[in-house]
């Protein structure tokens, strides 16, 4: 998962920002290959959503980064409903 805007907001840039990064992955696993895998492409599915969200660091173990609401869910959904490298 990737975020922009946070911890500083950046207006409406953060669709653009998340817009542009997704079409660069999307061209960079065209020719990324697995050393050990040759043969296997990378595939990867991406969706996006805009909206208010709470994040923060979650663990005391291990601690990670985490993002929460509505508009974190939709982009999950998106994401895992989306077709592959489209």
């Amino acid at each position: 998962m990737c975020v922009s805007g946070l911890p500083i907001r950046n207006g409406n840039q953060h669709a653009h920002d998340i817009a542009e990064m997704s079409f660069d992955f999307l061209e960079s696993i065209k020719v990324f290959r697995v050393p050990h895998l040759p043969d296997e492409r990378m595939q990867i599915r991406i969706g996006f959503h805009t909206g208010p969200c709470v994040a923060g660091v979650v663990g005391i173990a291990m601690p990670r980064y985490c993002l929460f609401g509505d508009s974190v869910n939709t982009a999950s959904r998106m994401e895992s409903s989306g077709k592959r490298n489209c």
